[in-house]
């Protein structure tokens, strides 16, 4: 993959281990709907600064007018209501001086409110219609909003319009949050999927030539380009048994080359267990915060149990995150192995017991790195 372009054969620093946040700033893009402000977000970075974090990656989630189905580009303005561009300017400021990141999310192939003549469409001429989901439902918005996707002749003006915005935002970089779409059939612009991969690809490409980018989702013709992959899938749709068992197989092939998480960790209902397959598949954890304290994803819930992880995992695994996993597997029932080229071996137990590996006791829901 990386002889043929596929990959990028760089290689990330050793005691890379961050705390990934996804932050929602709004779902709508209305002073209604605004969920986290720029001063709040400043503020939970200093907050976590003076714990001992040293490491922080944030993607903001419906920064601009529209919330999370911004349109096409042209009209993207920094919400007023969450402190407007001079709010983003200072916490990017703070960011910058601390070397956390800042994302700006963004869509490239999905936006809400198009002309129809910038709209894909299928065989029948018909506009493709999609949705973005809304996590914060039903405490927040509704479950889902409806957007289009883009007619494929359309993405490099979005790029481009996409690119100038970003020059004028003092952020890290910017995250595709539909970057795992890897490609549609796309008839308005006489297109087959082949096509339209082949044109995401290169104005994904060309978003890294500019700044920092990260992609949400994996999709092997954009992952090159990315220095963070966001919420890949760590569990298999399909039920395991005797004859069918989960790999890491996406892991195995970019840990090394690019940092990636899974889906946010407090989005289900077994967070512990979310954080130990963090660490079994080589993953950064990644939370979603928000600062309605009516919310589930309100920050101060899950605030000390992401602290505390981070700093372990940084001080114990910060290493192998530049080593590539050479071997996995289960040892012992409910007992995984994943090895590195650097001799690392790291045990998780996802088990409510203590298991023995020889002389070595991995403790109940813990993980234990051996050499």
């Amino acid at each position: 993959l990386i002889r043929n372009g596929t990959l990028s054969s760089k290689t990330l620093s050793e005691n890379e281990y961050p705390l990934d946040i996804s932050v929602a700033v709004s779902v709508d893009g209305t002073s209604k709907r605004t969920v986290s402000t720029f001063e709040e977000i400043e503020d939970l970075l200093q907050l976590l600064k003076a714990k001992g974090v040293e490491n922080v990656e944030v993607i903001l989630n419906g920064m601009f007018s529209g919330g999370l189905v911004c349109g096409n580009g042209d009209g993207m303005r920094v919400l007023r209501a969450a402190g407007g561009s001079s709010g983003l300017q200072k916490l990017c400021e703070y960011a910058n001086k601390q070397k956390f990141k800042v994302f700006a999310g963004v869509t490239l192939v999905k936006a809400g409110g198009i002309k129809n003549g910038e709209s894909a469409t299928d065989l029948s001429g018909s506009v493709i219609v999609s949705s973005v989901k809304n996590t914060l439902a039903p405490d927040i918005g509704q479950a889902e909003y409806s957007v289009n996707f883009i007619a494929a002749s359309e993405i490099e003006k979005k790029t481009i319009s996409l690119m100038n915005n970003a020059e004028r935002l003092d952020v890290a970089g910017l995250c595709i949050l539909d970057g795992g779409i890897g490609a549609y059939y796309d008839s308005s612009s006489g297109m087959n999927s082949v096509g339209v991969s082949e044109v995401i690809a290169k104005n994904i490409s060309a978003f890294s030539t500019r700044k920092e980018l990260a992609v949400s989702g994996v999709s092997f013709n954009t992952v090159k380009s990315a220095s963070l992959v966001t919420d890949m899938s760590l569990v298999t749709n399909n039920g395991e048994s005797d004859a069918y068992k989960a790999v890491p197989l996406i892991p195995a092939v970019l840990h090394s080359t690019v940092r990636y998480t899974g889906t946010p960790v407090n989005s289900g209902t077994a967070a512990q267990l979310n954080l130990l397959k963090c660490i079994e598949y080589g993953a950064q954890p990644q939370y979603l915060w928000v600062f309605d304290k009516a919310s589930r994803f309100c920050y101060e819930q899950t605030f000390n149990e992401a602290v505390t992880f981070v700093l372990r995992a940084s001080e114990e695994l910060g290493d192998v995150n530049s080593c590539r996993i050479v071997s996995h597997g289960e040892v012992e029932d409910g007992v995984f192995c994943t090895g590195y080229d650097n001799g690392a071996r790291v045990y998780v137990n996802y088990n409510n017991y203590s298991v023995n590996i020889g002389d070595i006791a991995v403790l109940p829901y813990d993980y234990i790195r051996i050499n």
